[in-house]
């Protein structure tokens, strides 16, 4: 059973690697550990400027990846901890107000996709989630944002 887990979120990581490369995003998919020893999913635009101290940090971007979150969604808290406030990707249609709530607290925000936000959350519940095409729109903000400052992605 945890083999079949493993197998759908890499596969959703996968998914999400090519929507993000179909959107122009530039970002690293993390293999192995960064020198604070976190190993986060994503990390736009990449590792290189997750290490350079003068890139500010606002304008990094952490995304993990779960299918669903459970109380794993708390593992995403101690990763990149250069980066405030983390994304988690996920297809979760079952989040609750309690885990919601607990997630804002920890400054973690959900990313779905735009039909099971809307299939599956009142607006109640929705006002602290991200669609992924918001997510896609502000990482390439932010993207474009270093590049007018002269840093390069990647």
């Amino acid at each position: 059973m945890n083999s079949r887990y493993s197998r759908a979120g890499y596969t959703f990581e996968h998914h999400l690697a090519a929507v993000f490369e179909a959107h122009g995003l530039v970002f690293a998919r993390m293999t192995k550990r960064l020198p604070d020893g976190s190993k986060p999913d994503f990390l736009f635009p990449g590792s290189g400027a997750y290490g350079d101290a003068d890139v500010p940090d606002g304008l990094l971007t952490f995304l993990g990846a779960k299918t669903t979150t459970k109380e794993r969604w708390m593992q995403v808290v101690a990763e990149a901890p250069r980066i405030r406030v983390r994304h988690l990707a996920t297809m979760d249609r079952e989040l609750n107000a309690e885990i919601l709530n607990a997630m804002a607290h920890n400054d973690v925000v959900p990313v779905v996709p735009e039909p099971v936000l809307s299939e599956c959350y009142d607006l109640s519940l929705a006002g602290g989630m991200m669609t992924v095409q918001a997510f896609i729109e502000q990482t390439l903000d932010r993207q474009r944002e270093l590049e007018r400052s002269g840093i390069a992605l990647g």
